[in-house]
């Protein structure tokens, strides 16, 4: 289960194209609730939420750019 976070203190350090990431997200959620179900590409709820908190931190890009 991941760890709450203070999103007052993330959001205002986030990138601009994190807000895109963030607001897809958010949809997928909205749209799936149900236990089980599958965000975005095949993502569970809480891989989902991770890589909504690693793209709203910077750590997804930083990953990305040592792959």
């Amino acid at each position: 289960m991941t760890k709450p976070i203070k999103l007052g203190i993330v959001i205002e350090r986030a990138p601009a194209w994190a807000w895109y990431s963030w607001v897809a997200y958010l949809d997928d959620a909205v749209c799936a609730s149900e236990p089980g179900a599958t965000y975005g590409q095949g993502n569970t709820k809480e891989e989902a939420l991770d890589e909504l908190v690693d793209a709203i931190t910077g750590k997804w890009s930083d990953e990305e750019n040592e792959q």
